[in-house]
């Protein structure tokens, strides 16, 4: 059940706000379990025999954490990371180590068809993160329908954030519930990421289909190539963009609030910063549970450049299971390696420099833009074909004038723009916690609720008018 459906909007989010709200008069167990099963409910539209799958991974992990918390046992702990890792490795990449293995040994490859559990890999990182705050103490276990409500809540599912325990379980303890003022601004929140979903995300991506879908078989006009990248570049930012609007306007809903996981990107000026801007929550975990435990930098630097570059080949396996990936992944270890080096030999004079910026953020966007080629391309063939393409005549693009102009629109409003929690001063959204920021300023509070309201009715006429489009990290 995606985001971006008449079958979400009109039919499950306004009965799960109607019996969250009910239920937020009552005990907080209550409110709890409501949201829990809501969220199962959810869960399970996907592919309901798979939500045996979800509640048997939250009750192993709650009693592995119980055990932890009694013993610290590091035996215990790692036969926990090793359960989570279990499924994510069956379900995600069983097929593609099979195929290999067959290609090498010369015999004939049968796919599985795995179909993917609903979130299997965000869950699988948010519950290594919780057992490993119980094992290092930064966090207690807590109840038990606690712990059910943070591991299924519905507004991350599909692509995260990657949330941490430490983060909710605070919240639920002060008895975080929804209200009117918290409806209304999440509402308006959502309708927002939902227009930039369906209104640009959705609009550019046959752009990209088609000429990506035609290089897997040939090469394509260095024109056509360009803007091929220059569209799944703006598709993806506008995709995930508005899915973590999106994510945080339900939880705000709820009563409840997300880590911001997207802060304008593609204007960072060095490749560093871009990833602390794009999924953050993803770029901390992989900090906090991998990069440090490695050694982080408080070995030798050639140590940390090998950390860097294993943590970010990692990642990129993380998002998919083929060569690309992680190709993808060891482009960006390599950059970051190369801008940490520079940093550490960069004159002190040249730090405040415009055009030194300038140059990192040309560096940066081409790093990013290169690095697209292989995370959109289904296969190395796609992906090789893509690249030769780029030094083939710039002929007359096949594209329509406007496909065109459309790019060339979501492009200004990517580089002019500022990010939606700047634009609209939610300065709670950075903090992580409410703030009285929209009651203090009625003009601002209406504004942003007839703007809500005319994004929300113009993606309607959108939604029904076409057939919606998967998240692009929906498949992760």
């Amino acid at each position: 059940m995606l985001f971006s459906t008449t079958l979400f909007l009109f039919s499950f989010l306004p009965r799960a706000l109607a019996a969250s709200w009910l239920t937020s008069f009552g005990p907080y167990w209550l409110f709890l379990l409501t949201l829990t099963g809501a969220s199962a409910y959810f869960y399970a539209a996907h592919i309901p025999a798979y939500l045996w799958l979800l509640g048997l991974s939250a009750a192993a992990n709650y009693v592995i954490a119980t055990l932890i918390g009694k013993g610290h046992r590091r035996w215990l702990y790692l036969a926990g990371i090793a359960f989570n890792l279990a499924p994510l490795g069956y379900f995600k990449y069983w097929d593609f180590v099979a195929r290999n293995i067959d290609r090498a040994l010369g015999l004939p490859f049968t796919p599985s068809n795995i179909i993917l559990p609903l979130a299997i890999s965000f869950i699988t990182f948010e519950q290594i993160a919780f057992l490993s705050d119980v094992h290092a103490g930064r966090v207690e276990r807590g109840s038990a329908l606690r712990y059910a409500a943070f591991i299924s809540l519905f507004p991350k599912l599909i692509a995260g954030p990657i949330i941490r325990y430490t983060e909710m379980l605070p919240q639920f303890r002060a008895e975080k519930r929804p209200s009117l003022d918290l409806i209304v601004t999440g509402l308006c929140i959502f309708s927002i990421g939902l227009f930039k979903k369906v209104a640009f995300a959705d609009q550019l991506a046959p752009s990209a289909d088609r000429i990506f879908g035609l290089a897997s078989g040939q090469l394509v006009s260095g024109t056509d190539a360009a803007l091929a990248i220059a569209a799944y570049a703006a598709q993806i930012y506008f995709d995930f963009s508005g899915y973590s609007d999106m994510a945080i306007g339900l939880a705000c809903m709820l009563g409840l609030t997300l880590p911001i996981n997207f802060f304008s990107p593609y204007k960072a000026t060095s490749i560093i910063e871009f990833w602390r801007c794009w999924h953050i929550t993803l770029s901390r975990f992989l900090r906090d549970y991998l990069y440090i435990p490695l050694g982080g930098s408080r070995g030798r630097i050639s140590r940390t450049y090998v950390n860097l570059f294993l943590v970010m080949t990692l990642g990129g396996i993380w998002h998919g299971a083929g060569f690309a990936f992680a190709i993808w992944g060891a482009l960006h270890g390599a950059a970051l390696i190369i801008n940490h080096a520079w940093n550490s030999i960069r004159p002190a004079t040249l730090a405040g420099s415009r055009l030194v910026s300038f140059v990192g953020w040309t560096a940066t966007m081409a790093t990013v833009l290169f690095g697209w080629i292989f995370f959109r391309a289904v296969d190395l063939a796609t992906s090789r074909n893509m690249i030769s393409s780029l030094f083939t005549p710039w002929a007359t693009s096949t594209l329509e004038p406007r496909a065109i102009h459309l790019l060339g629109f979501c492009w200004l409003l990517i580089l002019v723009c500022p990010n939606t929690a700047q634009l609209f001063g939610f300065s709670f959204l950075l903090k992580g916690s409410e703030s009285d920021y929209l009651r203090q300023i009625p003009a601002a509070k209406l504004g942003l609720v007839a703007l809500g309201g005319t994004l929300l009715f113009f993606s309607v006429v959108i939604m029904v008018s076409g057939t919606p489009n998967a998240f692009i990290y929906f498949q992760f």
